[in-house]
């Protein structure tokens, strides 16, 4: 994995869990909120395991 690809999305990580949710962490980048939770899910994929739960209005 590249590692400026793992840094974004550690830092992207890190804005999910603080905000609570895939859109206001997208505020904070030049992203739309489904380009986060996909790179949330390569995250998830190369961890191996979920690394949040998902609802309609929040991430957990």
């Amino acid at each position: 994995m590249n590692p400026n690809t793992l840094t974004e999305q550690l830092s992207l990580f890190l804005d999910v869990l603080e905000t609570g949710s895939f859109s206001a962490a997208a505020r904070r980048h030049p992203l739309t909120p489904s380009a986060v939770a996909r790179r949330i899910d390569s995250l998830e994929s190369s961890v191996g395991s979920r690394l949040f739960q998902r609802s309609t209005h929040a991430v957990l």
